[in-house]
C-alpha cells in the first residue's frame, strides 16, 4: 500500500516519533520485509527517513533489511545521500553509525554539489543544532572546508550568512573552518562575494568580521586595525580589573548627633538654636 507520494507504512514508522519505534518497525519488517527495498517517488528509502528522524536501533534494522539502500541517492530535488539526511536531522549517533558502516558516505555530494559539511554548517540556523554533530562531520574530513558547491559557496560563506551573535557554538564553528582553510575568508562565490562581505552585508557580529579579516587582512586593513585596537583595549581592561585590589567596603555611616538631640525632650528648640548659631 502506497500513499500519493509513493511511501509505504515503513516510511512513516521511521519518521513518526513513536514511544517505542523499534517494535513498530520490527513488526512492519516481519509483516512486509520488502518495504525496506521500496523507495517513494523521490527515491527516498526507509533508511533515509530513519537516518534523519529515528533512533540508531531503527536505522540498524532497516539497514539489515536492505543493505543496498545505504548508498542510494534520492532522485528528487534534494538529491541527497543517507548521510545528508542524518546530518540534516542532527542525529550524532546516526551519523557515527553510518560512518562506521561506510566512511565514503561523508564525501558524497548532495543537492547543488553540497557536501555534508555544507549541511552541517547550515544547521546553525536550525533550532536543533548540535555542535557535536558538526564537529564529528568536520573531523572526518577537514579538507571539505575548501570545497565549494555549484554556487561557489564554501561552508564559510554559509556560516557568515547565519552568524547572529556571540554564541559559543558559532564561534567554535567559525574558528574550525578558518583554521582548516584560512584562504576561504577571501574566496569569491559565483556572485563575487567573500564570506567577510556576506557577514558585513548581513550585519554580522564584530567578532566574526575580525576573525575573517585576520585570515584575509587585505580585504579591509583599516577596519582590522580598529578591531584589533578595540580587542587589545578590552583585554587590557580585563587584565587591570584582574590584578587591581578589590575595592574596600563602604565605611559605616557616622552617627548623626543633631538627629539624636532633636528626638530628645526639648530637642526641637535646642536644634533650632544650634542651627541658628551655625
Amino acid at each position: 500500500m502506497r500513499d500519493q507520494s509513493g511511501r509505504v507504512p515503513l516510511h512513516f514508522a521511521c519518521k513518526d516519533r513513536l514511544v517505542e519505534p523499534e517494535h513498530v518497525v520490527a513488526s512492519l519488517l516481519v509483516a512486509y520485509p520488502k518495504g525496506a527495498a521500496l523507495a517513494d517517488f523521490d527515491g527516498t528509502f526507509a533508511i533515509h527517513v530513519a537516518a534523519e528522524y529515528s533512533t540508531t536501533a531503527v536505522l540498524d534494522m532497516v539497514f539489515k533489511a536492505n543493505e543496498a539502500a545505504l548508498t542510494k541517492i534520492t532522485t528528487g530535488w534534494s538529491h541527497e545521500s543517507v548521510m545528508h539526511f542524518a546530518v540534516s536531522g542532527q542525529k550524532l549517533a546516526n551519523i557515527e553509525c553510518l560512518h562506521a558502516l561506510d566512511p565514503s558516505l561523508m564525501a558524497v555530494r548532495g543537492n547543488k554539489g553540497r557536501t555534508t559539511l555544507h549541511m552541517a554548517t547550515s544547521a546553525i540556523c536550525w533550532n536543533n543544532f548540535n555542535f557535536a554533530a558538526f564537529n564529528f562531520v568536520f573531523a572526518c574530513d577537514p579538507s571539505a572546508a575548501s570545497v565549494a558547491d555549484n554556487d561557489g559557496l564554501l561552508a564559510l560563506h554559509i556560516i557568515a550568512y547565519y552568524l547572529s551573535g556571540p554564541l559559543s557554538d558559532e564561534v567554535k564553528c567559525l574558528r574550525l573552518l578558518l583554521k582548516a582553510y584560512p584562504q576561504g575568508a577571501s574566496h569569491l562565490d559565483n556572485d563575487g562575494e567573500t564570506p567577510y562581505l556576506i557577514c558585513k552585508n548581513h550585519d554580522g557580529p564584530a567578532y566574526a568580521r575580525r576573525l575573517l579579516l585576520m585570515a584575509a587582512p587585505s580585504l579591509d586593513p583599516a577596519l582590522l586595525r580598529k578591531y584589533n585596537y578595540e580587542a587589545r583595549r578590552h583585554v587590557l581592561f580585563l587584565a587591570f580589573a584582574a590584578v587591581s585590589p578589590p575595592s574596600p567596603p563602604p565605611a559605616p555611616p557616622r552617627p548623626n548627633l543633631l538627629r539624636r538631640i532633636h528626638k530628645s525632650q526639648g530637642g526641637p528648640d535646642l536644634t533650632r538654636k544650634i542651627a541658628t548659631f551655625l
